[in-house]
């Protein structure tokens, strides 16, 4: 059943987008929109000498790509076509580095279910 209205959602219910995996040009495009060029996300040689070891995606960028995997499953049974915001963004923390290569995916519920983006290493961003 498609659900036409944001009360059509029960507590419980759940979602797992599918997966999209973030790529070199992913960050390298994002820098360039953003003029966010810090050597951590584009200077292999700098992030090796950093804990993480390597370069590591724009927190954003993952964000985003979280937001978008959202839109992708909006229009499939399980979200509203009524959806038109998503609540809590000022509650998102980064938990985990997101690196070139990880593949991610958003899950997330009806009311008062906390979404989160993961991927197969860990959660990378959960709200508060």
């Amino acid at each position: 059943m498609h659900r036409e209205y944001f009360e059509d959602t029960q507590v419980g219910d759940r979602i797992v987008t599918p997966g999209r995996t973030v790529t070199e040009t992913d960050v390298v495009n994002f820098a360039g929109f953003t003029g966010d060029w810090n050597p951590i996300h584009v200077d292999e040689e700098f992030a090796r000498r950093l804990p993480a070891g390597r370069r590591i995606a724009h927190g954003l960028l993952a964000l985003v790509v979280g937001v978008n995997l959202i839109g992708r499953a909006r229009w499939t049974s399980f979200w509203p076509r009524s959806v038109q915001t998503i609540a809590g963004i000022d509650r998102v923390r980064f938990v985990a580095p997101v690196f070139i290569g990880d593949t991610l995916h958003t899950e997330g519920g009806g009311p008062r279910n906390a979404g989160h983006v993961a991927g197969s290493r860990t959660d990378y961003i959960q709200p508060q």
